[in-house]
């Protein structure tokens, strides 16, 4: 490949790992309390993984479950929001990857609580994060005095028409599975003000103004392959 003016190479070969991911899972006190760590060291950028060739924690949360379908997690973890931000890693999407809506809306990661009711028809999840990741800023906003987050909430419910939930773990749909069939809908909301401004400044909306709103409707068919 040729050199551009800045002494990169304008095309390159080899061999690239495009996801390099470890995560370690396990109980703590009793199988009621679970634990999950994520690491990652990748060489391009996701709606999970916002820095390229630079070690990073994906996931550290941990789950207490109360019974009859109800947990609640603290720590770092996936924003409620689109259906993507529903599996576990871009491992389980088709071809390793998110689609192009999850890379131009999804909510990413934050550290924040949630809680998670799952039944046999419906699952709703929602939480209090530390910030939004949107995608227009590049990063995700920080609790600071140049653009402070006052509430910063999500929350997904999902109806499953057919199938199982399990089919719903990953986005492929694999020969001899039953037919699936699950509705879906997520919201956030979150302020973006200064709330430590110098006496008589204004505060400063961010790029969706003082209270950013997302929205999404989706529906998933599981066909058997």
């Amino acid at each position: 490949g040729g050199a551009s003016a800045g002494g990169n190479d304008a095309n390159q070969g080899g061999f690239e790992n495009r996801r390099t991911q470890a995560f370690f899972s396990g109980n703590v006190v009793d199988p009621s309390w679970k634990y999950l760590v994520g690491m990652a060291y990748d060489s391009q950028i996701d709606p999970y993984v916002r820095t390229a060739d630079s070690f990073q924690i994906l996931y550290a949360q941990v789950t207490k479950t109360m019974g009859n379908g109800f947990s609640v997690t603290v720590g770092q973890q996936n924003v409620a929001f689109t259906l993507q931000s529903q599996l576990f890693n871009a491992g389980m999407t088709q071809m390793g990857e998110y689609s192009l809506f999850e890379y131009a809306f999804g909510a990413g990661q934050q550290v924040g609580i949630s809680a998670k009711w799952e039944s046999d028809m419906v699952r709703a999840m929602g939480g209090y994060y530390n910030a939004i990741y949107l995608p227009a800023e590049g990063t995700a906003n920080s609790w600071n005095d140049a653009n402070n987050q006052g509430v910063a909430l999500a929350g997904r419910a999902e109806v499953k028409l057919a199938g199982t939930w399990d089919q719903f773990s990953k986005e492929s749909s694999f020969k001899g599975e039953e037919f699936g069939l699950m509705a879906g809908a997520g919201l956030f909301w979150q302020t973006a003000r200064q709330t430590h401004n110098p006496p008589g400044a204004a505060p400063t909306p961010g790029p969706y103004g003082f209270a950013p709103v997302g929205i999404t409707v989706d529906a998933t068919a599981k066909l058997g392959g």
